[in-house]
């Protein structure tokens, strides 16, 4: 079985407990992360947002929110998860789209602003995902990248280790009663390139004025970059 169908498996079989299991194990730091995301696309007046890997569309929600007059599109590929979303949408400003972030949908240059959270090391081909990140955002438009890191701060990096493969893992095995698909998430987040790979990989694509930050001590990062006018 390749990587797409395991990730496609799994989130379809979490989907009813993927919020709130995130918002557990990390303390409610989800939810901080999230917010700092979508701030960092900057202000926006009547643009169209694409949610890339989109989940249960927390940041496309979280967008149209925060921007009255904006709209988004959100994308992924398990049709359960974005289900989730839709029960829990009070804005019809969010539409969903079932499809493939490696192969999107979309004409070139279709949106303003791109984001993507917790979805690029989920990807087949993280390389050609950014790549088509960058296809159909505009020129002048802004991509911003939240993704899990692997802090190195000595002892806590000991300690998130040991949280991920015993806590995680194994709590979010037990609660969700899909123990692989936690543990896939424990090995995909140990696998992923670190911040500065993907930073290289956005410059590949196509990327400029690429910056990364970290949030929570090197548990999650961002990278924000431009597409040029």
């Amino acid at each position: 079985m390749g990587k797409k169908e395991i990730v496609r498996r799994s989130f379809a079989s979490i989907a009813g407990s993927y919020d709130v299991l995130n918002t557990l194990l990390s303390f409610c730091a989800d939810k901080w992360w999230r917010r700092e995301a979508i701030q960092a696309l900057g202000p926006s007046d009547k643009e169209l947002l694409l949610d890339a890997c989109a989940g249960t569309m927390l940041l496309g929600k979280g967008f149209v929110r925060r921007w009255a007059d904006a709209k988004a599109v959100a994308l992924d590929f398990s049709l359960e998860m974005l289900e989730k979303g839709m029960e829990k949408a009070k804005n019809s400003s969010v539409i969903p789209v079932c499809g493939d972030a490696e192969r999107m949908p979309f004409r070139d240059e279709t949106f303003d602003k791109v984001i993507v959270g917790f979805g690029i090391r989920n990807l087949a081909d993280p390389q050609r995902g950014i790549e088509e990140l960058f296809r159909v955002l505009k020129r002048g438009g802004r991509v911003v990248i939240l993704e899990f890191g692997r802090p190195s701060l000595p002892v806590f990096k000991d300690l998130y280790r040991w949280y991920l493969s015993l806590v995680v893992d194994r709590l979010g095995g037990i609660i969700s009663h899909q123990k692989e698909t936690y543990r896939y998430f424990y090995h995909s987040v140990m696998a992923f390139p670190e911040r500065e790979e993907v930073v290289v990989m956005m410059k590949i694509a196509g990327f400029s004025q690429i910056r990364g930050r970290e949030m929570t001590l090197g548990i999650t990062d961002l990278c924000i970059a431009q597409k040029a006018p």
